[in-house]
């Protein structure tokens, strides 16, 4: 080997298994699995659950309200509910929850539709 050139790396590892393989030549195709059967199941693995199934884990699930059930939480509180009880419901609500810096009640208040007094 010339002085200056590294060696050719001769052995791959797998994207599914993880097995470390020495690809055969198949006219410029790059290899990326040990096997068709791993190939196989790499792309049913992608089609069907994503990168999570490939780690083997469940794929994650939000805990909470989804963002529509929100949404449509907040348009019928802003429809129905006076803009005076909705101010003291949302007060109430901070001083529960523990919220006491009033940029972020003057948000949480803007955010529902309420005037902000200055």
């Amino acid at each position: 080997m010339p002085e200056g050139q590294m060696e050719r790396c001769t052995t791959l590892t797998c994207r599914q298994c993880g097995k470390s393989f020495t690809p055969k030549n198949r006219n410029g195709i790059k290899t990326e699995s040990c096997s068709r059967k791993c190939t196989i199941a790499w792309h049913n693995a992608r089609r069907l659950k994503g990168a999570a199934l490939l780690k083997d884990e469940k794929s994650p699930r939000r805990r909470g309200p989804s963002r529509h059930a929100q949404r449509v939480s907040q348009v019928v509180f802003q429809s129905l509910v006076p803009v005076d009880q909705r101010a003291a419901l949302i007060r109430q609500a901070c001083a529960h929850l523990g919220i006491t810096d009033p940029a972020a009640i003057d948000a949480a208040l803007k955010r529902n539709g309420c005037e902000v007094a200055a």
